[in-house]
């Protein structure tokens, strides 16, 4: 009886022994989330557009300290000037005893009062002051009726008497750019002004903005678009603007007033990108073999392929090939070319 019980008892011990032993010489395979990951041994290359975009810092070339005077005496009556704004050529600078004067930047200070027929640089100079607030004028010859017209336009805005197309000397002031910062305002509304004192302060006249020195190391050669504020102005290869219509134009900005207030030779902040895009490949550093110049990628079937890099960020350098692109390259412990062909 006792005998007969312990058989169904002995044949459980028998199979657990089984099982456990079959555990022991087959364990189960691991789930797929917890097998270790193999590692890639190759990548497939996929070319797209590097515009190099970085912030850059820009060196103001600036004249010194200038001054606006007036070609008259009188009572200011009404001003134009606040030291946080600025004067455009063609605008309103002040009244004086009431009568309006009209700001007008040319190359050449004006010096009379310049009438139809007459001819000179001041001449010259004022056909261009003309030509950039959008009068239809020649850019060389005599005082013409072209120009009388353009005059007496400007003297039919500004409110001067008469608007004849004769030009008063009395009734404007000279700008050294079209567009200039006010530094100061040396005479108030209520005060009288005396002929050839200051009537605003100038910073100085922005000359030319020049690349920090040593940034032309690292960047990527070619034309760059500079971006400052709302504003995108072209930055030639060799790192320095000097075109007055751009440079009027920063001038103007609000940000290269807020860094002139700044130190002196603090660099202007703006952010810049090739205008031409290169066309690129980004490629792991376990991808690339050789130093220096002499960089290569090994092709999945064994060959190297000659490269350049142009950048590296991110973990990846980004190269262009001499030739054609492969369709993909070994990287890691794949790669078995010890130097490049």
């Amino acid at each position: 009886m006792i005998r007969r019980a312990l058989l169904p008892a002995a044949a459980a011990l028998a199979g657990l022994a089984a099982g456990v032993l079959l555990v022991s010489v087959f364990p189960p395979s691991a789930p797929d989330s917890l097998q270790t990951p193999t590692a890639p041994r190759t990548l497939g290359l996929h070319e797209t557009e590097f515009r190099d975009e970085r912030s850059m810092g820009l060196i103001a070339e600036v004249d010194r300290t200038a001054a606006i005077a007036l070609n008259t005496t009188g009572m200011v009556t009404a001003s134009g000037c606040a030291s946080d704004r600025t004067i455009e050529n063609g605008g309103v600078i002040a009244h004086i005893d009431a009568a309006p004067i009209v700001a007008l930047a040319t190359s050449t200070p004006l010096f009379r009062d310049l009438a139809p027929g007459d001819e000179g640089t001041d001449v010259a100079a004022l056909r261009q002051a003309l030509r950039a607030l959008g009068f239809d004028v020649d850019a060389e010859g005599r005082y013409s009726a072209a120009v009388r017209d353009a005059v007496k336009e400007v003297q039919r805005r500004a409110g001067i008497a008469p608007a004849d197309g004769t030009l008063r000397l009395s009734s404007v002031a000279w700008l050294p750019s079209r567009t200039v910062a006010v530094s100061s305002c040396e005479v108030a509304v209520g005060e009288r002004y005396e002929l050839g004192s200051s009537f605003v302060e100038l910073p100085g006249t922005l000359r030319s903005l020049r690349l920090v020195t040593g940034e032309t190391t690292a960047v990527v050669p070619g034309d760059r678009t500079i971006r400052l504020g709302a504003q995108e102005f072209a930055m030639p290869e060799s790192g320095v603007i000097d075109d007055r219509t751009v440079l009027d134009a920063v001038a103007a900005s609000p940000e290269y007033l807020a860094n002139a207030a700044k130190p002196k030779d603090s660099p202007l902040s703006v952010s810049a990108r090739l205008v031409a895009p290169l066309r690129v490949v980004a490629v792991p550093p376990g991808g690339l073999i050789g130093v220096a110049d002499n960089r290569c990628v090994q092709r999945e079937a064994g060959a190297t392929a000659a490269v350049r890099v142009v950048a590296s960020r991110l973990g990846s350098s980004f190269v262009t090939f001499e030739g054609d692109i492969p369709k993909r390259i070994r990287i890691g412990a794949a790669v078995t070319a010890k130097a490049c062909e």
